[in-house]
């Protein structure tokens, strides 16, 4: 339970580890991860309950992903003045409200708009999570309450997404909504009993020098990579349930654990990419991309083997999120000067990439190409993707030559 400490000035209040406020965003975020992540392994329930086709279904990705990208920081940016434990709690509310209409949904339309709004509030959310998270704990632990709030979306991939598809093919994918909501309800209890009403208030840059830091070389092109990085991942995995079904004819009920060995290889993916972005980031990321493109070769040269499907989905996912989690490294270092308006948008980017590639994978499947050859696509992007890092990271050397390299002048 939370304590005071009793010589804070201003009534600042530290939550003893471990601390209930910190597991209840940890919470909040896993549901929220998990929410964005399971639908691509509902999609075929979801197209068989409502018929529809599954492009059509692959659409719930990409609003979902628009409504994050654009949303969040829309929504930020107009609730920056109200206090944040209150509006923290309210995005949660409307978070639960978006799944309970959901799960009534009894046609296209009401699911659609169900997955917007639930969007809006998921897109909003992680920057207020990240600012209360650094409020709760004394400054030297700030970096860890932050990596909790974000292992809620690794600790998603794993558990979360698998999860909520074995249940959605188990008991329709309605219960999946249903439990999130639950879920969620639990992580907002928790946040209202043991947040703080007098959070510290974050102190921004100005908004002149946060714009001003997105036109660096080495923010905006890491945007640029992130982007074509995401649409080359979802062209394919937005799409993997129904590809593993009618291409590699593995059974329904198998896909939750081979998704689940994705989840896997993409937190050993996020671990080892932050570990790597600070020893070599640049050979890193070329290595990366490249690891990358080879994968999605070889999905598509082994697409009709079981085995070799369980084998590789869980290097793909390690090198995608290797990748990912290196640009994101790269973006806060390039910005590290007004941080604020860059670290928000990259969960926009990526999610910009995210409705990209269901979008493009959407528009193979229509033009008469099949689920085998999405990943060709996802290869041809992430090919152009190492090419650009080749070159970045050699304007990168160029920038970051530090004046004292070069020769001393009297």
């Amino acid at each position: 339970m939370a304590t005071r400490a009793p010589d804070l000035p201003r009534g600042r209040t530290i939550i003893h580890r471990p601390s209930l406020g910190l597991l209840s965003l940890f919470l909040a975020t896993f549901c929220i991860g998990t929410t964005e992540f399971v639908i691509a392994g509902l999609l075929p329930e979801i197209s068989r309950d409502l018929t529809l086709t599954i492009p059509t279904a692959g659409y719930l990705v990409t609003a979902y992903a628009l409504g994050v990208a654009v949303g969040g920081p829309i929504i930020s940016m107009l609730t920056s003045r109200f206090p944040r434990k209150p509006m923290i709690l309210l995005l949660m509310g409307i978070f639960v409200a978006g799944h309970l209409f959901g799960a009534l949904a009894t046609n296209y339309l009401m699911l659609m708009t169900a997955r917007i709004v639930i969007s809006f509030s998921h897109g909003s959310f992680f920057g207020l999570a990240l600012v209360i998270a650094a409020s709760l704990v004394s400054e030297e632990r700030r970096g860890r309450a932050g990596a909790l709030v974000f292992a809620g979306i690794t600790v998603a991939n794993v558990l979360g997404a698998p999860g909520g598809t074995a249940i959605g093919n188990a008991l329709g994918w309605r219960a999946t909504f249903w439990i999130i909501a639950g879920i969620a309800c639990l992580a907002a209890l928790f946040m209202a009993r043991s947040l703080p009403d007098d959070s510290a208030r974050h102190e921004r840059s100005n908004l002149r020098d946060q714009v001003r830091v997105l036109g660096r070389q080495m923010v905006f092109t890491s945007f640029l990579m992130m982007g074509l990085l995401t649409v080359a991942v979802f062209t394919t995995f937005t799409y993997i349930a129904p590809s593993l079904i009618d291409v590699t004819r593995v059974a329904p009920d198998m896909i939750a654990w081979i998704l689940l060995g994705f989840g896997v290889g993409a937190t050993v993916g996020v671990f080892l990419g932050g570990r790597l972005a600070d020893i070599a980031p640049g050979r890193t990321l070329i290595a990366g991309l490249l690891l990358q493109s080879l994968a999605f070769v070889a999905l598509f040269a082994l697409n009709r083997s079981p085995l070799a499907m369980v084998v590789l989905l869980p290097i793909w996912g390690c090198v995608n999120f290797m990748s990912g989690q290196i640009l994101q490294a790269r973006v806060l270092k390039g910005a590290a000067a007004a941080p604020e308006l860059a670290s928000t948008l990259i969960s926009s980017m990526f999610n910009f990439g995210i409705a990209g590639g269901a979008t493009l994978g959407a528009v193979t499947l229509t033009s008469g190409l099949g689920y085998a050859q999405l990943p060709l696509v996802g290869a041809g992007i992430a090919i152009a993707n190492t090419a650009l890092a080749i070159v970045v990271t050699q304007l990168d050397r160029k920038a970051l030559v530090p004046p004292s390299a070069a020769p001393e002048s009297a």
